[in-house]
């Protein structure tokens, strides 16, 4: 991971565990190396990628649901996320809502409490959008977004 670190100005992680709906560690471990990879050179800046629900923040019974549903993910999640606020890093930590592969619209919503309402899902490619705006934009510093359409 270092060397994959090494020259660059900053760290996106869009990582996925592939145990499904098992209990895994697997997110938290891969973070431990990107994060040793960072120090290794420097590197401050990250942008995380996690789930809506890594806060409780799903509301309602759909949310409730969804949440039991991914209760393994989520923790791993959260893990990884304490992970990065607890080593001094300037993070951005992007919780999307359901993950699409829908047209780019440009047109989704933020919100630094919870999850925007009344949706459901977010097109990956306005989750990318966001990811390479919050870059660069201060405003997104040490703050964990949540996206939706």
């Amino acid at each position: 991971m270092a060397a994959a670190i090494a020259g660059q100005d900053a760290v996106v992680s869009c990582l996925g565990s592939n145990k499904g709906m098992k209990k895994s560690t697997e997110l938290q471990e891969m973070t431990k190396n990107i994060i040793a990879g960072m120090e290794a050179h420097g590197m401050k800046r990250i942008v995380y990628t996690a789930s809506a629900g890594i806060h409780q923040e799903l509301t309602g019974v759909s949310g409730k649901l969804m949440m039991t549903m991914l209760k393994n993910a989520l923790v791993d999640h959260g893990a990884a996320v304490e992970q990065i606020r607890s080593h001094g890093l300037n993070y951005t930590i992007t919780r999307p809502m359901g993950l699409t592969n829908g047209e780019f619209t440009g047109k989704y919503r933020e919100t630094a409490e919870g999850v925007p309402e009344k949706s459901m899902s977010i097109p990956r490619a306005d989750v990318a959008h966001f990811i390479v705006k919050a870059l660069d934009d201060p405003r997104y510093e040490n703050r964990s977004i949540g996206l939706a359409t």
